[in-house]
């Protein structure tokens, strides 16, 4: 509770140099540089002066918060003081900057370390390896655990549970496990951290039946699971959407007599909103607050993105309003899930005075920010303005990654500015980032929509070139193309070749042949392809009825022998309660009016 520990601090009458110093490496820990350096400053100006522990708690607080200029800056200040660098001020360093991924920065201050003449011991060592493996840069782990063998450095069972959660988190399964026996052979005892490691590796990959061995061989050798082994365990089924399993393991827990706490709860919370089991998480959120637990924000942007992900906005932004009341800080993980929500709603303007709101209270805006405007704007169709958040990304240095730049590509293809998407197309590769389905396929589209038949098929070539598998989506679009451009039997020839690799076509794909022979004056073949639809047993949706049923009806005017086409096929569609646009049985009135004057 920062607020009992500031309250605390502030009582005391004239604060000596060990309470600073717990007050800095409490918020070292929690990553607030600037509350750190005010409290060094505050010292300061008391007339203290900073011993080599102060500021290494200083250097961690810069680290934690990603600043690594600021972190050398404060090496810089301890030496002007005639404060040599010790071993932990090294430690902060190099693991700050392999944590941020800037592994030849920490492999420069590692060479460093030991330039100074300094012995690497078991600290440092676990220090780079831990920041290595939280990085995911395994290689090069394995080149400092090999590096630490010939130095004669036998790792200890930390070092060695730390290399195993690394393997575990990149799910390699051959090494993680040739590791737990390479540190078996060595004569350690795994530990319930250790094993945990194994079950992480089996439940991400959803192998609960290895990771149920796992257990068992831990009861072998008398090792009971830990709060952080069932958690692992139940997520597992969980995710799996086994719930009754996930509850059934929570239940030994408890047996066991292991009280679960909020980060357990949490696990469980995640899960079923992940699994988008609303009701499960909600009934989760009633147990925490009758035991008497307090929700922390973790547990309410669970909730908050189970809302978006499950398209309930009003929710989403009670959940959001929630969080506030109950007195936490929404952070940019919180921002960004409403954000997408929002956008995701069309509720463009909602979504800027959002960000605005973020930038008010001092969360600051991350690449996901902006993509998720972009992306919203996108959906509206509103390409200036989906640039204007792309350039917001570029002037603040944000990684613009594959995401992004498919965002920006649906906003320019959706608006029909081709040329525009051209050359974001281009940018992709430009920027050294490999083209994904998603922003090929968005292309496509787009080259359809504008009828460009040549041009969509030198994409699917380009596709196929590149290993991509050419499905129903792109096929689909490929016929708009064909419609678009005039061409009708490119359009009987694709279809041929669609069952020929055994495609299936779907209800995308027959709105778009219905429209397509719709838009040119053949009715009868749209009317046949409506028949081919229903005896494929496919479900007819909303988009293929108004398609259908206002297209039919245009056609009438100028095709008499329809109107019993037109009331049998309306008929079905009625039969099988499939919703209407109000603009297509509007005109379906005005056209049975006239049909009945007529008569």
């Amino acid at each position: 509770n920062w607020h009992k520990i500031v309250n605390a601090f502030q009582v005391i009458d004239k604060p000596v140099l060990r309470e600073y110093g717990l007050l800095v490496d409490f918020y070292a820990r929690h990553g607030d540089k600037v509350a750190a350096r005010a409290t060094f400053e505050a010292m300061r100006a008391s007339h203290i002066k900073p011993n080599v522990h102060i500021y290494t708690s200083l250097i961690h607080a810069y680290a934690e918060a990603r600043d690594m200029e600021g972190a050398v800056a404060c090496t810089e200040e301890m030496l002007s003081q005639g404060i040599q660098l010790n071993e932990a001020v090294f430690c902060s360093i190099i693991s700050g900057y392999a944590s941020a991924g800037n592994n030849e920065a920490a492999e420069h201050w590692f060479e460093k370390f030991k330039a100074e003449n300094l012995v690497p011991g078991g600290i440092v060592y676990n220090s780079i390896v831990q920041a290595y493996c939280q990085a995911g840069n395994m290689e090069t782990v394995e080149a400092l655990l090999a590096q630490m063998e010939e130095e004669g450095f036998q790792g200890n069972l930390g070092l060695y549970t730390t290399v195993l959660n690394g393997f575990a988190e990149i799910r390699d399964e051959e090494k993680c496990l040739s590791f737990f026996h390479r540190l078996k052979a060595c004569g350690l005892s795994p530990t319930a951290a250790t094993y945990g490691c194994i079950v992480k590796l089996f439940t991400k990959a959803g192998n609960m039946a290895k990771a149920l061995d796992i257990l068992e061989e831990m009861d072998k050798h008398g090792v009971s699971p830990n709060k952080m082994i069932y958690a692992m365990i139940m997520d597992g089924y969980a995710r799996g959407g086994d719930f009754t399993a996930a509850f059934k393991v929570w239940e030994d827990m408890v047996s066991a007599g292991l009280k679960p706490d909020i980060v357990i709860y949490n696990i469980l919370v995640h899960a079923f909103c992940k699994a988008g089991r609303m009701d499960k998480a909600l009934g989760v959120l009633e147990n925490i607050e009758a035991n008497r637990l307090l929700p922390t924000i973790e547990t309410y942007t669970s909730i908050l993105d189970g809302y978006v992900k499950g398209g309930n906005i009003q929710k989403a932004l009670e959940v959001f309003d929630r969080i506030k009341t109950a007195g936490l800080r929404p952070g940019v993980v919180s921002y960004n899930s409403l954000l997408s929500g929002l956008a995701k709603a069309r509720q463009m303007e909602n979504a800027r005075l959002m960000l605005n709101e973020m930038l008010a209270n001092g969360v600051v805006p991350n690449e996901r920010s902006y993509t998720a405007l972009t992306e919203g704007y996108a959906r509206a169709g509103d390409v200036e303005k989906a640039f204007g958040m792309f350039q917001r990304m570029k002037k603040e240095n944000l990684a613009i990654d594959i995401v992004a730049y498919g965002a920006l590509l649906k906003a320019c293809c959706k608006s029909g500015a081709m040329q525009r998407a051209a050359e974001v197309f281009q940018q992709i590769t430009d920027a050294g980032l490999k083209h994904n389905r998603i922003t090929y396929c968005t292309m496509l589209d787009g080259w359809a929509r504008k009828g460009e038949l040549s041009k969509a098929r030198d994409l699917l070539n380009d596709m196929q070139k590149h290993g991509f598998h050419l499905d129903t989506i792109c096929y689909t679009s490929f016929i708009k193309a064909c419609f678009r451009s005039g061409d009708t039997e490119e359009v009987t020839e694709t279809l041929a070749v669609m069952r020929e690799k055994k495609l299936e076509v779907n209800a995308r794909t027959y709105t778009t042949l219905i429209h397509g022979w719709l838009a040119a004056a053949d009715p009868d073949q749209a009317i046949s392809c409506y028949e081919q639809a229903k005896a494929s047993g496919l479900q007819l949706d909303s988009a293929l009825s108004n398609c259908l049923l206002s297209g039919l009806i245009s056609c009438a005017s100028q095709n008499s022998t329809l109107g019993e086409k037109i009331q049998a096929i309306s008929a079905e569609i009625a039969a099988q309660k499939v919703v209407v646009d109000a603009a297509v049985v509007a005109k379906m009135d005005r056209y049975l009016r006239r049909r009945a004057r007529c008569s």
